[in-house]
């Protein structure tokens, strides 16, 4: 099973051959501290890897994305050796897709569900572009740092039964996804990943940020059926739209 949404996207990315030998590839996402404690839990458990550090960004996070060169130098220079081989990175422009999946209008579309927040569809756009990036480069597997709890806070676009909707797309995909921090809610947990290696993570900020959140608390302001409707209509029926090509410019990390 495939989804109309791949088609459409038109993937600009003139990255070289990526080696095939004994060691399992992976396309990894460095954005932020729980993602870099993913690559060192991946590459501790296959030690024999070749990791291709990817970044995809959109214009709704903010701070210093000068950040992303530091992690990618942090990876490269601690981890890279005989064994694990860290590639050229991936830094892509997932903006236009955001639009399509997540922008206003989509937005609007939401409402029928009882609530109005673009998160659970912004890290769909995350995955969707990973995903295309993989297939189209012929890596089988992909690495992300989604965590179900985060010190016992829930996220929306982190809920069990959202991340098993990201999965679905992509077994559906042919592509492995790796989720190795999912059942880690302690950020010191975390942390002591990281420190293990001296690495170095991206902090950046999003305009959405908390959003769905009742004011002043980290209680849900929405209900999880309502979310679940969501991903299971809505979301379903937007990876099945025939549409306009919608482009993602990418460059070459060096």
């Amino acid at each position: 099973m495939g989804y109309k949404i791949f088609e459409r996207i038109k993937l600009n990315i003139n990255y070289p051959t990526v080696a095939r030998s004994d060691h399992i590839r992976f396309l990894a996402d460095i954005s932020g501290r729980d993602s870099i404690a993913s690559v060192v839990k991946i590459i501790e458990g296959y030690p024999e890897s070749i990791v291709i550090p990817s970044i995809i960004e959109l214009g709704c996070e903010y701070g210093d994305k000068s950040q992303y060169g530091e992690v990618y130098q942090s990876l490269k220079g601690i981890l890279n050796g005989e064994r694990v081989r860290i590639e050229q990175g991936i830094v892509c422009s997932g903006n236009e897709l955001w639009e399509a999946i997540a922008g206003k209008e989509k937005q609007k579309g939401a409402e029928g569900f009882g609530f109005l927040s673009p998160c659970i569809s912004c890290h769909l756009v995350l995955h969707i572009i990973r995903i295309k990036i993989a297939r189209q480069l012929g890596i089988e597997n992909v690495i992300s740092g989604e965590k179900e709890l985060h010190d016992g806070r829930e996220k929306i676009n982190q809920l069990s039964f959202v991340l098993d909707f990201y999965n679905m797309i992509y077994d559906a995909m042919g592509v492995v996804h790796h989720l190795p921090v999912r059942q880690i809610s302690s950020t010191g947990s975390i942390n002591d990943i990281i420190r293990k290696y001296g690495m170095k993570y991206v902090q950046l900020r999003c305009m959405f940020e908390g959003n769905y959140y009742k004011k002043g608390t980290n209680e849900l302001a929405i209900s999880k059926d309502a979310i679940r409707e969501y991903v299971n209509k809505h979301l379903i029926e937007t990876l099945d739209e025939s549409g306009d090509m919608i482009y993602v410019p990418c460059s070459i990390l060096r």
